[in-house]
This record gives structure tokens, sequence and C-alpha cells, in this order.
């Protein structure tokens, strides 16, 4: 199996493989597996317990749509706008998304293993209580998102811009900010242990610290 950078595992996925589906029906306990879906308007869809695998959505748009307890494994979304999504208590695992727009997105209770998010717009996420392991983010940009009450384990954000975010009473556990921006994001004081961070993100922590550095 395929690994991305710092151990996360990639969807296993080609073209050549997958069945070109125009309309994909999104019911209630629905399946999509093998698929290719290119170029569709899934505005305001609402939709729960879907299950899908293996498949590939590209340049498509799944804006202010309401997917419920989604079960997504081995899936890739390309050039997606996701904007104003909300997929509660979802799981997703091996899945990638690529230049995607999710401002405004809503993943409460989110189950994220072996995810990857490149270049994607992320402002305003909003995604407490939820799981994150083995996660990479590069390049993506999270301006006040709410990542709080979450539970993160060996995850990177590899020249991301999180500032003004709450990051809050998450528990961290090998979890790398080094390189990204962080600054007037909330951390709590007690729950720093596990988090690398470089030196000039050391500021922005003194600053919860009420330390003065000269």
């Amino acid at each position: 199996m395929n690994k991305q950078p710092f151990g996360v595992h990639a969807a296993q996925i080609s073209d050549e493989n997958l069945l070109q589906i125009i309309t994909p029906e999104w019911v209630d306990e629905g399946m999509i597996y093998n698929a290719l879906i290119a170029d569709q308007d899934f505005d305001q869809v609402t939709a729960r317990l879907v299950r899908i695998k293996n498949s590939i959505f590209r340049n498509c748009v799944f804006t202010k749509s309401i997917l419920e307890k989604l079960e997504l494994t081995d899936v890739r979304f390309e050039n997606c706008d996701l904007a104003g999504i909300d997929c509660m208590a979802s799981t997703f695992q091996r899945v990638e998304f690529l230049n995607c727009r999710l401002t405004g997105a809503g993943f409460p209770e989110a189950s994220w293993i072996d995810t990857y998010f490149r270049d994607c717009q992320a402002d305003y996420l909003s995604c407490r209580f939820a799981s994150w392991k083995r996660v990479l983010l590069r390049d993506t940009r999270i301006n006040q998102g709410d990542l709080s009450s979450s539970e993160f384990t060996k995850v990177k954000f590899r020249d991301c811009q999180m500032t003004a975010s709450d990051l809050s009473n998450i528990r961290f556990k090998e979890v790398d900010l080094s390189g990204s921006q962080i600054q007037g994001s909330a951390f709590s004081v007690m729950r720093l242990r596990g988090l690398t961070i470089d030196a000039s993100q050391c500021l922005d922590i003194a600053k919860l610290l009420n330390v003065t550095i000269e």
C-alpha cells in the first residue's frame, strides 16, 4: 500500500478500474462502489448512512448538502466544492481531498483515518468532537475553524494557515504544527503535550502562558 508522507496510507484508486456514473442515487443507506463521477451538481442533496467505496468524485458540487453518517473508504475528491456541507458523525478512511473547497463545511463527531488534504480552502471548517488518526494536511487553509474537543493522533499540518482557529480541548499525540501559521488560534494550556511546534510559533504559545519573550 502506498503511503503519503508522515505515515498516511494513500487511497488505492485507479480511473481504469472505475465505472463512470452520470447520476448516482443519494438515498438513505445507499451504496456507491467502484464509480467515477465527474462534473455533477449535488447541491442540497439529503441522505443518511450512504456507503461509498473505491470511487472518485471529480469537479462535483455538494454545497449545503446534508449527508449524515457517511462511510467512505478509498475515495478521492478532486476539485470539488463541498462548501457548507453537513456530514455529521461520518467516517473517512483512506480518503483524499485535492484542491477542494470546504468553506464552512461541518464534520462534527467525524472519524478521519489515513486522510489527506492538499491545496484545500477550509476556512470556517467545523469539526468538533472528531477523531483524527494519521492525517496529513498540506498547503490547506483553515482560518477561523473549529476543531475543538477532538483527539489528534499522528496528524501533520504542513505549510497550512490556521489563524484564529479554535484548537482548545484537543488531546494531541504526535501532532506536528511546525511550519504552519497559527496566529490568534486558541489552545488549552494544559493540553499542549504531544504537540510539535517551531521556534516562530513559540511566541504564539507563550501568549497563552502569559510569558514575555524578549
